[in-house]
C-alpha cells in the first residue's frame, strides 16, 4: 500500500503533530518522497531527504532514531551538505503496514531552544510519533478494506447479473434491498425498486403467505396475469440466517420455459452405453445387436423381452444412442417403483394439487424407457395407448398437449403375451409395442466364451473401482461360476464378482472364496438346519438388497418392502456388513 493513497490524511496528521509539538514535520514514503510536510519554522528548500538522511535510515532499518544533535549521526557527519544544513537534530519513526515499512515520520529540530525542550521528553515524543504512525497505518487499512468490500460487491453484482434467473433480496419487512436486471425484466420494472414492497412487484398470494409464515419455499409453480405482468414459472424463497436470526430472504424466480430447459439438461441421462460395449462373441447376441441397430434407426416404438438381469436396459440405452434422438432427453421409468397415485404426476404432470412438469412434456424429441411395463396400471396403459394412437396427451377434459414426439422403449421380464390374453395387460398396447421387438437370452443360454468374457470384464471393472492390484481367475474358478444357477443373470453375476474382488487379497481368486460367496447369494439353498434369527434376517436383507440394487432409490424401496425405516435398514446393513 502507498501513502499517496491517503495524502490528504497524511498532510492533516503532519499538521496535527506540528501543532502539538510546535515543530516542523515531514512524512515520507518508502522511496523518500515527501507525502506530507509542514513549514512552520522552515521553507521547503531547507529540507533535503534521501536514503542517507535520518528518515531514510529509519526506513532502511525499520527502527526509530532520535538525534538531538546531528553530530550524533554518522550519516549526518559524513553528509556533503553538513556545513550548509540548518537542521540541528531529528526524531524519526518508521510507518509499518502489515509488517512492512512503507514510510517514516520525521520531526525537525532547528534551534537550541527546541533542542532543550525536546531533551526533556524525548521518550514521550517518540511514543507519540509511533502512535501517529499507527494511525496512518490504520487509515490505509480502512482504505484497503473498503476497496476489498467494493471489489466483493462488484464481483457479487457481476455474478448475480450473469444468472439467468430473476433474483431479489428482501428485508424482514418485505422491502426489496437488491434485485438483478432479469428480475426487473420479468415484472416490467424500469425504475429503481429498492425499498419497495415485494408484494407490489410480485402480486401473488404465495409471496403473501411466505411473508406471513416465513417458511422456505422451493420451486413452487406460480402464475401471474394482472397489473400488466405476465409470469409463469417457479419461485424459491429462502431465509438467510446468522446465529438463527433471520435478517432477510433471497427470492429466485425462473420462467417455466427456462425451467423446462434446465430440467431437460439435468435429467437428460445421456448414457454412454453403446452397442460396442455389449460383451459378446457368439452369433446369437451379435444377431440381436444387428437387429437392434436396424430398429434404432427406424424410430419405431420397441418392446425388449428378457429375464431379470439380462441387460434389457443396456440395450435400451444403446438403441437410444444409436438413433437420431441420441442428443435429446433419455429417461428410464421404473414401473415397479412408482405408486399408482404418482404415475399421472410422473408421466403427464397431473396431481391433486394441479398441473406440473411431466416426463412426456420434457421428453419431446427424446426417449422414455418403461422398465418392466407390465407393472404399469391398466388405466395408465390406456393413457399411453392413447398417446401412441394420437400423439396427444389430455391433461384434463378439454386441456390437450399436442405435438409431443417421444419414442417409447418398453422392457419386460414377464410373459406379456399371456398377460395380454388374460386381460391383465392392455391387449392393443401389447400389439402396438410387440410389432417391433427383440428378445435377450438369459445368461445360461450364452456361450461359455461369452460367460468367461463377462466374468473377466467385471473383475477388471471392480479392480479399478476398488483400487485393487491385478487379480486373475483360473479355469477351475471359471468352471464353478459357469455351473452356478444364475437366477438374476448378468445382474447377479456382476454383484457376486464385486463381492469376490472386494474380499480377494491374493493375485488369484481362490475357489474357496468363490464357493463361499455363491453360497451366500444362492437363492436355491436347501437345508434342514435351524438357523438363528439373525441369520434369517441377514439372508432376507441380502436378497432384498440384491433384487433392488440397480434401482435409483433401491434402499428406500427395500425399507418400504420390509416395512422398516430407512435408518433401521442402514443400521442392519452395517450390523451384517452387507
Amino acid at each position: 500500500m502507498k501513502l499517496e493513497l491517503i495524502q490528504d490524511t497524511v498532510v492533516s496528521i503532519a499538521e496535527a503533530i506540528a501543532n502539538v509539538l510546535d515543530i516542523d514535520v515531514i512524512i515520507v514514503d518508502h522511496e523518500c518522497n515527501i507525502i506530507g510536510n509542514t513549514y512552520k519554522h522552515m521553507v521547503s528548500s531547507e529540507i533535503i531527504v534521501d536514503e542517507k538522511s535520518v528518515v531514510g535510515q529509519v526506513i532502511a532499518t525499520g527502527k526509530a532514531a532520535s538525534y538531538i544533535d546531528i553530530n550524533q549521526s554518522l550519516q549526518c557527519r559524513e553528509c556533503q551538505y553538513l556545513n550548509d544544513c540548518i537542521i540541528q537534530g531529528m526524531i524519526a519513526v518508521p510507518i509499518y503496514y502489515e509488517n512492512v515499512v512503507i514510510g517514516s515520520i520525521g520531526t525537525i529540530i532547528k534551534d537550541k531552544n527546541v533542542q532543550e525542550r525536546i531533551k526533556l521528553n524525548i521518550d514521550g515524543i517518540v511514543s507519540f510519533l509511533e502512535k501517529m504512525a499507527d494511525l496512518i497505518s490504520s487509515k490505509l487499512k480502512n482504505i484497503e478494506d473498503y476497496k476489498k468490500i467494493e471489489l466483493i460487491n462488484k464481483e457479487k453484482e457481476l455474478i448475480i447479473e450473469t444468472i439467468t434467473d430473476g433474483i431479489a433480496f428482501i428485508d424482514n419487512e418485505g422491502k426489496i434491498i437488491y434485485s438483478n436486471n432479469v428480475f426487473k425484466e420479468y415484472f416490467n420494472v424500469d425504475s429503481s425498486i429498492i425499498n419497495k414492497k415485494i408484494t407490489d412487484i410480485v402480486p401473488h398470494n404465495v409471496i403473501e403467505r411466505f411473508l406471513y409464515n416465513r417458511k422456505n419455499i422451493f420451486n413452487k409453480i406460480i402464475t401471474i396475469d394482472k397489473y400488466n405482468v405476465e409470469f409463469k414459472g417457479l419461485i424459491t424463497c429462502v431465509n438467510t440466517k446468522v446465529n438463527d436470526d433471520v435478517f432477510g430472504t433471497l427470492i429466485i424466480l425462473k420462467k417455466i420455459e427456462v425451467a423446462y430447459k434446465v430440467i431437460n439438461e439435468l435429467s437428460n441421462n445421456k448414457s454412454l452405453a453403446t452397442f460396442d460395449e455389449i460383451i459378446c462373441k457368439d452369433e446369437t447376441i451379435k444377431n440381436i445387436i444387428r437387429e437392434a441397430k436396424k430398429i434404432a434407426i427406424t424410430d419405431n416404438n420397441i418392446l425388449i423381452k428378457g429375464e431379470i438381469g439380462t441387460g434389457k436396459k443396456m440395450f435400451a440405452n444403446a438403441i437410444h444412442n444409436f438413433s437420431s434422438r441420441k442428443d435429446n432427453y433419455f429417461f428410464v421409468l421404473n414401473c415397479n417403483e412408482i405408486s399408482r397415485d404418482n404415475y399421472l404426476l410422473e408421466l403427464f404432470g397431473i396431481s391433486k394439487n394441479g398441473k406440473n412438469i411431466g416426463k412426456f412434456q420434457l421428453a419431446n424429441n427424446g426417449t422414455i424407457v418403461f422398465d418392466e411395463i407390465c407393472e404399469l396400471p391398466l388405466n395408465i396403459q390406456n393413457d399411453l395407448l392413447n398417446y401412441l394412437n394420437t400423439g396427444q396427451i389430455e391433461l384434463e377434459k378439454g386441456v390437450i398437449v399436442k405435438d409431443i414426439d417421444v419414442r417409447i422403449i418398453a422392457t419386460t421380464s414377464k410373459n406379456i403375451e399371456k398377460l395380454a390374453l388374460n386381460r391383465e395387460f392392455n391387449e392393443e398396447l401389447f400389439y402396438r409395442l410387440n410389432s417391433t421387438n427383440i428378445s435377450i437370452p438369459p445368461l445360461k443360454d450364452r456361450s461359455r466364451e461369452d460367460f468367461d468374457m463377462l466374468v473377466k470384464h467385471y473383475i477388471n471393472v471392480f479392480i479399478n473401482l476398488l483400487n485393487k492390484k491385478d487379480i486373475e481367475i483360473n479355469e477351475d474358478g471359471l468352471e464353478i461360476l459357469f455351473k452356478y444357477q444364475w437366477k438374476s443373470n448378468i445382474k447377479e453375476l456382476k454383484k457376486i464378482i464385486e463381492r469376490i474382488v472386494y474380499q480377494t487379497n491374493e493375485n488369484i481368486i481362490s475357489e474357496t472364496l468363490i464357493k463361499k460367496t455363491l453360497n451366500i447369494f444362492s437363492r436355491n439353498k436347501k437345508t434342514v438346519k435351524i438357523k438363528k434369527f439373525d441369520e434369517y434376517e441377514k439372508e432376507i436383507l441380502e436378497n432384498a438388497l440384491m433384487q433392488y440394487e440397480d434401482s435409483k432409490n433401491g434402499k428406500y424401496i427395500v425399507a418400504e418392502k420390509l416395512d422398516i425405516g430407512i435408518a433401521t435398514l442402514y443400521r442392519k446393513i452395517k450390523k451384517y456388513n452387507l
